[in-house]
């Protein structure tokens, strides 16, 4: 289980807590545990109230489905990004401009 703050109860799961989850799950299948390739995320947040009251605090409980096999799939990918040439600098690409100003500062 994977706990979360929000200002409110979530809608829905952002994809970055499903790769989150799933890499739990990977590592878990890779160090020799079994799983159910189910997590669960615990997201709290607080409940209208006065603050010198006290806060009170609400849990709303995630059931979700992960997929190991997505992060071996990444992995790859990532392995193969980083032994590849680094490609051009992209005329419209934000980070390619700071690091060429940043190669330029003496």
């Amino acid at each position: 289980m994977t706990d979360k703050t929000k200002s409110k109860a979530p809608e829905t799961v952002h994809s970055s807590y499903h790769l989150q989850l799933n890499v739990y799950s990977y590592l878990l299948k890779a160090m020799g545990y079994k799983t159910t390739n189910i997590a669960y995320l615990a997201y709290y947040y607080p409940d209208d109230c006065e603050l010198h009251n006290g806060m009170c605090m609400h849990c709303t409980v995630i059931e979700v489905k992960t997929n190991p096999s997505h992060v071996k799939e990444l992995l790859h990918r990532a392995s193969k990004t980083l032994i590849s040439p680094i490609p051009k600098p992209g005329e419209n690409c934000e980070y390619c401009k700071w690091r060429e100003e940043t190669l330029n500062v003496h």
